[in-house]
C-alpha cells in the first residue's frame, strides 16, 4: 500500500488573545499593548495560540518569527500536544516597541517548513498618561473636561436627551490606536479608535 502523503497546510494567522483591535486598516495592524506584553503573563511573556493543523503529529516543529526571520519560539509536538491547540509564550524579552510581521511556521517531519499568514501589529509598551505623579484616584495625567453649564447645573430632564460632551485632554504617551474609556454611573462608553490627527492634537 503506498505511503499517504500529507495534504499541504493551509496555517492561519497565530492566535493573539491579548491584542487590541486594529490601530489602521488596509492592511489591518493589530495593536500588542504593555499589559499583553509585560503585564498579562509577567513570567512567561506574550501568550499566543496556534494549531491543531491538518495532519499534526509528534516531532512536527512550530517556528514563530517576530520580524521578517527573526525567530523568537521554536516548540516540538509531543504526544499530549497532538491535535490540540497549543498555548505559546514569546519570551518579553523579544517585544519591543515598532511595527512588525508577525508569522509562525509548521514543520513535519520529513517535510519542508510550511508558512502560515502573516499578521501585522503594532507594539506600544508605554502606558497612557506616564508616570502618575500622586497617590490619589485617577492618573493625574489623564484630565477629563465637562461643559461648564453641566458643571454648575447638572443634568436634568432639559438637557438630557442632547446628551453630554466629555473632553479628554491629550496626555503622555497618546497613540494612534488609543481607545478612550470612560464610566458614569457604572456605565461604560468607549470611543473610536484614535486617529493620528487626534494623537497629534490637530483634532478634538
Amino acid at each position: 500500500m503506498p505511503t499517504p502523503i500529507a495534504s499541504p497546510l493551509l496555517l492561519k494567522e497565530l492566535d493573539i488573545p491579548g491584542r487590541t483591535g486594529p490601530v489602521s486598516t488596509a492592511p489591518d495592524v493589530w495593536g500588542i499593548n504593555i499589559a499583553a506584553a509585560l503585564d498579562n503573563f509577567p513570567r512567561q511573556g506574550l501568550q499566543c495560540r496556534a494549531g491543531p493543523w491538518g495532519v499534526m503529529g509528534v516531532g512536527d516543529v512550530l517556528r514563530i518569527f517576530w520580524g521578517t526571520g527573526n525567530q523568537v519560539l521554536q516548540d516540538t509536538i509531543d504526544p499530549e500536544e497532538v491535535n490540540k491547540e497549543l498555548t505559546l509564550f514569546v519570551p518579553s524579552r523579544h517585544l519591543t516597541e515598532g511595527a512588525f510581521d508577525v508569522s509562525y511556521t509548521v514543520q513535519r517531519v520529513g517535510q519542508t517548513a510550511e508558512p502560515s499568514e502573516v499578521m501585522k501589529v503594532l507594539v506600544k509598551l508605554t502606558r497612557p498618561g506616564g508616570h502618575d505623579d500622586n497617590d490619589q484616584p485617577g492618573h493625574s495625567k489623564l484630565v477629563m473636561k465637562l461643559p461648564q453649564p453641566i458643571i454648575d447645573g447638572g443634568i436634568d430632564q432639559d438637557n438630557v436627551g442632547a446628551g453630554v460632551l466629555m473632553l479628554c485632554e491629550r496626555y503622555p504617551n497618546i497613540a494612534v490606536g488609543d481607545v478612550i474609556q470612560v464610566t458614569w454611573g457604572g456605565v461604560f462608553v468607549l470611543s473610536p479608535p484614535l486617529t493620528q490627527d487626534q494623537a497629534d492634537g490637530r483634532v478634538a
